[in-house]
């Protein structure tokens, strides 16, 4: 009994880790794709401009030449006195807008709310795109078993039809060349696909040509197996709160959460911004008249002149006038975005549900046409096979009988991949609805 326990204990240690095996197979095969490299490129450049969103506005600086002289000439009327003071010179200036109180604030959480988003639509794409994988793999493993199983069907019409041929049973003939010919274009069928498959599934290597695998050496059927084993408690005991977890509904509800960011920015992203200015005009002195002594007009006007540079300083307001007469447009366009990222989101919710129960539904049900097909039907065929070929040994039966034995056999094989096919097609919808499939990567 002791040594039964060490044997359990060996197959259990060389399953883990052949899956662990594959796991890693899976990595290598599909890590560094570009598909998901730009992607995450993408989240690093969002990540990096959300960094960038509160920045002030630039000050700007200027220069200008001012040319403001007096009038020449003096006289003793007062409307022909010439102008004063002169304002001739160089102006320097800078000035500083400053954005409405919170403005920034909502628009830096803004841009935090997408990065945070578009992180979870790469989740997104990241389980979409190992869903997509193992699906065409599966298709591909489905087609290779049946395509041999159909070689060897073909290969038993051929030799029952050489026996046949010989005899004076032309109807029967005739009936088993014609299933000879219908088992040779479904072996044409089946290569057809499995040339696709296998092209199309030449798009999810990596470029890196260090790493080259053959699909062949990975044995997802295990790697499937233990992800649903993880979740088999939880799917047994809450399969609605399984369900929450799928990036799809993550990601719905995250743009709900930036619609409503951004309401809430269009609500002030026409309050008025003010712009604060400081100049300094530093006067062409040299150029003002020379003083007079003698001049009556010059001993007036000079000693109450102020002849140095000038300071100005200044605030200025954006005033919405045209724009917030149409403010209540983009209130109400941002509302119905708002309700539409809600409707979106309610929608994907029921659908991710839906899509898990179907899936689950599924799953279970060629699981147990699988275990009718592992259980009762291949093995009573192979029984009644191997009875009838033993009486045929016997000189009891004839071997065309024996043949149809092997062809059911092998007819029953052959279905048995394709419910194979569509329990793990099943399972993969599973496990991408639980968002249990980026652990491969």
């Amino acid at each position: 009994m002791q040594h039964f326990y060490y044997i359990i204990l060996f197959i259990y240690i060389f399953s883990t880790s052949l899956s662990a095996d594959d796991r890693s197979n899976l990595q290598a095969l599909l890590t560094g794709h570009p598909e998901l490299e730009s992607i995450r490129n993408e989240l690093i450049s969002l990540r990096f401009e959300s960094n960038h969103a509160d920045v002030y506005p630039d000050p700007k600086i200027g220069y200008a030449l001012v040319n403001m002289p007096r009038r020449d000439g003096f006289t003793a009327t007062p409307r022909n006195q010439r102008d004063s003071p002169m304002m001739s010179g160089q102006e320097f200036s800078i000035s500083q807008e400053i954005p409405y109180p919170g403005k920034l604030d909502a628009e830096s959480r803004l841009a935090l709310r997408k990065s945070e988003s578009f992180q979870i639509y790469m989740q997104v794409v990241e389980n979409q795109f190992v869903a997509s994988f193992i699906r065409e793999w599966i298709n591909q493993k489905n087609l290779q078993e049946e395509y041999n199983l159909r070689i060897k069907i073909h290969n038993l019409y051929k030799t029952l039809e050489n026996i046949l041929k010989s005899s004076d049973n032309k109807k029967e003939f005739l009936k088993v060349r014609n299933e000879s010919l219908s088992s040779e274009k479904k072996i044409l069928e089946i290569k057809t696909e499995l040339d696709k498959s296998k092209d199309a599934i030449e798009y999810y290597k990596s470029n890196d040509k260090s790493i080259y695998l053959e699909i062949n050496q990975i044995n997802l059927y295990g790697v499937l197996d233990n992800l649903y084993n993880e979740l088999s408690s939880t799917i047994e005991s809450d399969i609605n709160n399984l369900a929450e977890r799928s990036p799809d509904i993550r990601l719905s509800q995250s743009e709900v959460n930036v619609s409503k960011l951004s309401q809430e920015l269009d609500g002030i992203r026409h309050y008025p911004d003010m712009e604060i200015f400081l100049s300094y005009l530093k006067r062409n002195i040299n150029r003002l008249p020379e003083f007079n002594p003698t001049d009556p007009a010059m001993n007036e006007i000079y000693p109450q002149e102020y002849r140095g540079d000038l300071i100005s300083f200044g605030v200025s307001f954006r005033i919405p006038v045209w724009s917030l007469a149409k403010q209540k447009d983009l209130n109400n366009a941002s509302m119905a975005n708002y309700q539409k990222s809600q409707s979106i989101a309610e929608t994907k919710r029921k659908r991710i549900h839906n899509i898990l129960k179907l899936s689950l539904n599924e799953f279970n049900n060629q699981s147990k046409q699988l275990e009718f097909y592992d259980k009762k039907l291949i093995t009573g065929l192979r029984g009644s096979y191997s009875s009838y070929q033993a009486s045929y040994s016997a000189s009891q039966g004839d071997i065309g009988t024996a043949i149809g034995f092997r062809i059911q056999e092998f007819e029953a094989m052959a279905d048995r991949t394709n419910t194979v096919r569509k329990k793990y097609l099943a399972l993969t919808g599973i496990l991408e609805a639980a968002d249990s499939l980026r652990s491969l990567l």
